[in-house]
């Protein structure tokens, strides 16, 4: 029975990807869709010299496409393709988890399986997204990283290699080399290091060539950063802190994040709440932006008192959290950095924190707040069904249009 309900659950799964695939599913508010259809029109005179009018994205993720929407020139048949390509991330994502927490395989396959739910993933894998792409090398590039840990040289290079493919979809995941070469400065006889140096230089031959023939207004080196640095940090750690709930509501996660807050000293949080109020007083916001991006708590916000306070408040918990996660564990500074800097634009969306923030939470390095779920099926329950609530909830939006009637330019 047990082994019955666990086949059921995967089986639900992928039918639940296929069906939204039929029924032309876009839980991103219809912008995957629309990513989709303005690369369509694009790709059969695809070149690198007009790369700038189409995206301001590396171009490998199009140049993929190219090449089945050339043999078949059919948009359906292009999007089934992408389609069984995204099986691989799945896949790449239990070998990870798998290679971590070994003893734990039956609960590594239903995390697995419930992520085929989490939104954006959804869209991504529909639509044939880039985010997804650069999301599925990600995961080959650090499956070769955790068996580099202990095994043959040659997983090094191939780790740095297939991070410069996720580069190459989408150039923001160049900051994860800061991760892998740290590591390996610090773990490696410093010939190897300069060997592997040297081997990254040569991979970035190809970014220094596009960006030469990139130049222009929308040039791919001309990415939309916020000015207002205060403003992307409000929003990142709202957005952070909806997505630590999934792996916080549950006893031992709890519990060692109430530890951590006792024994945080009291300088460490005035620091962290003058940090605070300092980013909410430079915070702003234009309103010719008003309700576009912000996340889930910026959205409630609004709706239920329309004012910032709820989004305010979030942005709040998910800086103390970060600190109570760090202070547990200092590695988790790499994945508070990189996700920060991933998504430090001018406007920001949440659609952009997934996968890769649960990717990250999940594969990068062991941790507490991975391993308490992995460790315990009712831990594991609890995530899947926060995932499946999270599911349902953008679906009744997509139906009812609940955040776009917010949007008032």
């Amino acid at each position: 029975m047990h082994r019955f309900l666990i086949f059921s659950f995967l089986i639900l799964s992928i039918l639940s990807l296929i069906f939204g695939f039929l029924f032309n599913e876009d839980l991103s508010s219809g912008g995957a869709e629309y990513d989709f259809n303005i690369a369509i029109k694009n790709l059969s005179n695809f070149t690198i010299a007009n790369l700038s009018e189409y995206t301001r994205h590396f171009p490998l993720h199009y140049i993929l496409l190219s090449i089945p929407y050339n043999l078949f020139n059919d948009n359906l048949i292009l999007r089934v393709v992408y389609l069984i390509f995204s099986s691989l991330f799945p896949i790449f994502l239990f070998l990870n988890l798998n290679y971590i927490f070994s003893s734990n395989k039956t609960n590594a396959l239903l995390i697995t399986a419930s992520i085929l739910f989490l939104p954006f993933f959804r869209s991504s894998s529909m639509w044939a997204n880039a985010h997804l792409t650069a999301a599925i090398f990600f995961l080959i590039s650090n499956f070769f990283y955790l068996k580099g840990l202990k095994e043959n040289e040659i997983y090094k290079y191939l780790n740095l290699f297939f991070l410069s493919l996720a580069t190459y979809s989408l150039q923001t995941y160049v900051v994860f080399y800061i991760f892998y070469l740290i590591y390996y400065y610090n773990n490696l006889v410093f010939k190897d290091f300069i060997n592997l140096f040297i081997f990254c230089i040569f991979l970035s031959i190809p970014g220094f060539i596009f960006i030469l023939f990139s130049a222009g207004e929308r040039s791919i080196y001309g990415l939309s950063f916020s000015k207002n640095i205060s403003f992307s940090l409000i929003s990142n750690f709202s957005i952070i802190f909806f997505y630590y709930c999934f792996f916080i509501f549950n006893k031992k996660n709890f519990t060692q994040l109430k530890n951590s807050f006792i024994e945080t000293k009291k300088l460490k949080l005035f620091f962290l709440i003058s940090f605070f109020l300092l980013n909410i007083y430079f915070y702003g916001k234009d309103d010719s932006y008003l309700m576009l991006g912000g996340g889930f708590f910026y959205k409630l916000s609004f709706i239920l008192i329309q004012n910032n306070l709820i989004f305010f408040l979030s942005s709040f918990l998910g800086l103390l959290i970060s600190l109570l996660i760090v202070n547990k564990e200092p590695k988790f500074l790499y994945i508070i950095i990189i996700i920060n800097v991933m998504s430090s634009h001018y406007l920001v969306y949440q659609k952009y924190f997934e996968p890769i923030f649960f990717v990250m939470i999940f594969v990068l390095f062991k941790n507490f707040l991975t391993e308490n779920i992995i460790s315990s099926k009712k831990n594991t329950l609890i995530f899947i069904s926060l995932i499946l609530g999270y599911y349902s909830i953008t679906l009744l939006n997509s139906f009812t249009g609940i955040s776009k009637s917010l949007i008032i330019s």
